[in-house]
């Protein structure tokens, strides 16, 4: 995903740590396809339509980011949608101390240049001094999956989960890591379930009627 948002200073910084984040995500499956939501159109217009929120207090991010997703959930195309996602990565990837900040940074990038037992040392420590942070866990089952080891990408986020109920990166993880395993109909659940948080998923385009073809569900 490239926004045209405008963030400057820290933000800027955590945001780029959730582009990357989508980058990584659309690598799988041949997902690298270019939908509404990740097509770079100019998002700049619609940034007075969504409120840009601070997320250093548990309890304000925690309200802003129920806003967000209401907002989510009744928007009318992927243009507004992708403001709107925008802000609740940049949540998502704001733990609130810096030196969590940073790790998740780095070990982002590490990742994304295939330096993946570095990332993993470098979230292992995420995890460590900041255990009820979901995008840790997040972080580090992003890397498992691209390591092959699913079953570790699972526990890390069932744990993303139980931080962050309405992670619908992290559900659809779950849907792509049962795909590969070859159960179709677990992968469909955990996609159905991520699609009532985030209706703008990209999986909603040609993965998911896929599966449901393959199963012999048809849409009523």
């Amino acid at each position: 995903m490239t926004p045209a948002l405008s963030f400057s200073g820290v933000r800027q910084r955590i945001f780029a740590v959730a582009s990357l984040a989508f980058v990584l995500t659309a690598l799988v499956d041949g997902l690298a396809q270019s939908p509404q939501l990740h097509s770079g159109i100019n998002a700049a217009p619609l940034a007075k339509e969504v409120n840009t929120y601070e997320y250093g207090d548990p309890v304000q991010r925690k309200r802003n980011l129920n806003a967000l997703f209401a907002k989510l959930k009744i928007a009318k195309s992927g243009f507004v949608a992708q403001a709107i996602l925008e802000q609740i990565w940049l949540a998502w990837h704001q733990s609130g101390r810096s030196d969590i900040d940073d790790l998740l940074s780095r070990a982002k990038i590490n990742a994304s240049e295939g330096e993946f037992q570095s990332a993993i040392n470098k979230l292992d420590e995420v995890i460590r001094r900041a255990p009820d942070f979901a995008e840790g866990w997040n972080g580090r089952a992003t890397v498992f999956f691209h390591m092959g080891r699913y079953e570790e990408s699972l526990a890390d986020i069932i744990e993303t989960l139980k931080r962050e109920p309405r992670h619908f990166g992290a559900l659809a993880g779950r849907g792509r890591i049962f795909r590969r395993l070859g159960n179709d109909k677990a992968a469909l659940e955990a996609f159905d379930e991520a699609l009532l948080h985030n209706p703008f998923i990209p999986e909603r385009r040609s993965l998911i009627p896929a599966i449901r073809n393959k199963l012999g569900i048809r849409d009523l």
